[in-house]
């Protein structure tokens, strides 16, 4: 078994990676984390990473799923799900985004969300400490999110 020390055609290199989680079952909340630190080599310590992350209002999580097949035989609210095509889709409707503003050894977090729940209406609200304000839905994709809170769609 080769490693790094032992093999010297072993370098690490660090660049542009993709990671992916499947699940199961399509859960009620889906929770999605987004890692703004990362150990600096050249520093020795934690930093923040301030890159631009896109995400949707609504997003269809239908492949982020293994074996969706199997995972919607155990629920009752299959048809919920599938399209005329025939193939499932599983839709979350984005509820809440909380940034953090500052560095990777302290700052602040606010959060943005939906002003009512209940309504289906895009508007928005940034809740940080003591204030309250009305915003929109530009004004929640200019964020730098930290974790980001979906619903599941009927």
């Amino acid at each position: 078994q080769a490693t790094i020390k032992s093999c010297p055609r072993l370098t690490p290199i660090r660049g542009n990676a993709l990671k992916a989680t499947l699940m199961m079952r399509p859960p009620k909340v889906l929770c999605i984390h987004v890692q703004r630190r990362h150990f600096d080599v050249r520093c020795q310590r934690m930093a923040k990473v301030n890159r631009r992350v896109a995400f949707l209002e609504v997003l269809d999580a239908s492949d982020f799923y293994a074996y969706a097949e199997n995972s919607f035989e155990q629920r009752s609210d299959t048809t919920a799900y599938t399209t005329s095509t025939g193939t499932h889709k599983i839709l979350y409707k984005l509820m809440s985004v909380i940034e953090h503003l500052g560095g990777s050894c302290g700052g602040h977090y606010q959060s943005y969300r939906r002003s009512d729940w209940e309504d289906s209406s895009k508007q928005w609200v940034l809740v940080s400490d003591e204030r309250v304000t009305s915003c929109t839905w530009n004004d929640v994709q200019k964020c730098q999110p930290y974790m980001l809170y979906y619903t599941e769609m009927h």
